[in-house]
């Protein structure tokens, strides 16, 4: 069985008291899910329209398996199917003449989907977002400040189980460095 709540976060089931259940959450795709299987929700992945998709929301997935009792709340957790890395700046051990400033940040191969309920990879470059999730000189202003709070990154898993350059993650900063001996050139 699978029931579809729009804006609530409970509903009921009648289950069997004393028999075992797995039990599967999803949150915020914005759509209902078609679901005729266990092997339909746990091979259920989620495509993005763009890197900066997080903005109207996070998918989230959960699964428990349960023995039902009576009349009871059930409590599923959930996990984002994004991860979020915050960057933080500290030049507090920089001599006073270097400048440091961060002109752009993002996000090199970052997946275009997910699974939300088994590990995701990407196997080709055909997987990925070209520039990838970008926090452009605007953006990073903050990160250019004394006493920043930081700015933060969003992608999705991409396990990788052997390095392959042109298949994993990283972030990617541009920067200006001036001191007295080196400096960066303009572009």
């Amino acid at each position: 069985e699978h029931i579809y709540i729009q804006g609530s976060n409970m509903t009921e089931a009648r289950m069997l008291d004393g028999k075992e259940y797995s039990i599967y959450a999803i949150a915020n795709l914005g759509y209902k899910v078609k679901i005729k299987s266990i092997k339909d929700i746990e091979d259920y992945c989620y495509y993005f329209a763009h890197a900066k998709d997080y903005q109207i929301g996070f998918p989230m997935s959960g699964k428990i398996s349960h023995t039902a009792g009576h009349l009871e709340e059930i409590k599923i957790p959930l996990t984002r199917a994004m991860t979020k890395a915050r960057i933080v700046v500290d030049r507090s051990r920089l001599d006073k003449e270097i400048l440091w400033d961060i002109r752009s940040i993002r996000i090199v191969n970052s997946p275009k989907k997910t699974y939300l309920f088994k590990r995701n990879s990407a196997t080709d470059e055909g997987d990925f977002f070209k520039p990838g999730f970008t926090l452009n000189e605007r953006e990073t202003e903050v990160l250019n400040s004394t006493g920043n709070e930081g700015v933060d990154l969003y992608m999705t898993e991409n396990f990788q189980e052997r390095f392959a350059e042109n298949l994993c993650s990283y972030i990617e900063m541009k920067v200006d460095y001036f001191s007295k001996e080196f400096y960066t050139e303009p572009d």
